[in-house]
């Protein structure tokens, strides 16, 4: 658990001072303090960030979900198949980008071979 399970480097907490002046302060300021003990990235929950600036502190929530299946990807071996010639698709591969910009397969490998099983078609002779 803790910051080092999650990227702040994007983060910034949009201050309005009582003279109505604006002010963005990056996360990685010496101005903020960011509590993670709470934040566990590797656990699907919603989780508690404290937060303080100048001091005031605020919690914010941040929900950690499973990433899910985005784009299926088959790439065959060959690209040309001749006329009389058997399709076989088990020379070709496979992988899956998850919406969090990852590679992933059943089983954790990020690329795998089709299977007949898996090809929806007439593949006979």
């Amino acid at each position: 658990m803790g910051s080092d399970a999650f990227d702040f480097s994007q983060g910034i907490v949009t201050v309005t001072y009582n003279n109505k002046e604006v002010a963005e302060i990056p996360f990685d300021d010496e101005r903020i303090s960011l509590d993670t003990s709470a934040c566990d990235i590797n656990a699907v929950g919603k989780y508690k960030l404290g937060i303080s600036v100048g001091g005031i502190s605020f919690d914010y929530y941040i929900d950690v979900i499973s990433p899910s299946p985005k784009t299926l990807v088959v790439t065959p071996l060959k690209d040309k198949i001749y006329q009389g010639e058997k399709l076989d698709v088990t020379d070709w591969k496979y992988s899956v980008y998850l919406d969090n910009g990852k590679k992933q397969i059943l089983g954790g490998e990020t690329e795998s071979s089709v299977t007949e099983e898996m090809f929806i078609g007439d593949i006979s002779d």
